[in-house]
């Protein structure tokens, strides 16, 4: 699916599409592993990046999502 980005209730909705997509917003016993006040902070965060620090970006928000789940 296509997320076209407008505005930033675009991106917004862009960013919880992609976590819900990839079951990142909660865990396996149903917790949600992020805030809503921390969703909408990475989602200011992301847009008011510039394009050329999006790999540092990137980095910054899969470390945040990844902080609740323990490396095998």
């Amino acid at each position: 699916m296509r997320c076209g980005i407008y505005s930033l209730a675009g991106l917004a909705a862009c960013f919880l599409l992609f976590l819900q997509s990839n079951n990142l917003l909660h865990n396996s016993e149903g917790i949600s592993i992020i805030s809503n006040e921390a969703i909408a902070s990475l989602t200011l965060f992301i847009a008011s990046s510039k394009p050329e620090e999006m790999d540092t970006v990137k980095k910054l928000v899969i470390s945040i999502l990844n902080r609740n789940y323990p490396f095998s």
